[in-house]
């Protein structure tokens, strides 16, 4: 698939999955979403649980592409992972066009765990993560939450609802019928293009299209 026949499925509110029997990628859409609006309250309740976890990482972003790709493709880290195949082929064209976040938890110089997500305009879609170390993904969805503020992002995309304890129910999660979710991100991407460069304008051309 090319980039922007990617971004067009994210954008109608579609997840990519594995689909063993024909080794290739099946696209699923659900009747609603799970978003944590990115406010000045959900930053508190990000930065308060922040100060729980122990130990302590340093986060980093970008850094460790590969591993973290590595290890959401690993049987051993996350069972069941769709991560495989076509799947993971399309996150490694997202990553080269701009598109892909990953945010590692560091200790000792050794990735802990991590969370990747697509970075579209406005919007952070996280897709999956995973622990070696206790925690460690909990401080990056922190982390991602201040960080993604500070950019004024408007919402962070969690996709699929959470029980009551989860960390992700717990910093503010909502649910959305889809058909408003996917009016609240075409509006958030249709918005924040503008703000893009040149080339991730060009690529956004065939979403901002549809949008009309």
């Amino acid at each position: 698939m090319s980039i922007e026949e990617i971004l067009v499925r994210y954008t109608r509110g579609y997840t990519p999955y594995y689909h063993p029997p024909a080794d290739s990628v099946l696209w699923d859409r659900k009747e609603v979403r799970a978003l944590i609006p990115l406010t000045a309250e959900t930053v508190a309740r990000a930065s308060r649980l922040s100060r729980t976890i122990r130990p302590r990482y340093a986060i980093r972003q970008n850094e460790a592409v590969e591993t973290v790709l590595a290890c959401l493709s690993d049987e051993r880290v996350k069972p069941r992972t769709w991560v495989r195949g076509p799947v993971l082929t399309l996150y490694q064209i997202l990553d080269e066009h701009g598109f892909l976040r990953t945010f590692e938890a560091m200790e000792n110089g050794r990735v802990a765990g991590a969370v990747l997500a697509i970075d579209l305009p406005g919007v952070l879609i996280i897709e999956s993560m995973f622990n070696l170390a206790p925690n460690a993904s909990k401080q990056c969805v922190c982390q991602a939450i201040q960080d993604y503020h500070e950019r004024g992002y408007v919402f962070i995309d969690v996709e699929n609802q959470h029980h009551a304890l989860h960390p992700l129910a717990r910093l503010g999660e909502k649910i959305f019928p889809m058909a408003e979710y996917l009016r609240l991100l075409r509006e958030t991407v249709g918005r924040f293009a503008g703000g893009c460069g040149m080339e991730k304008r060009e690529q956004l051309r065939l979403v901002l299209a549809s949008f009309t």
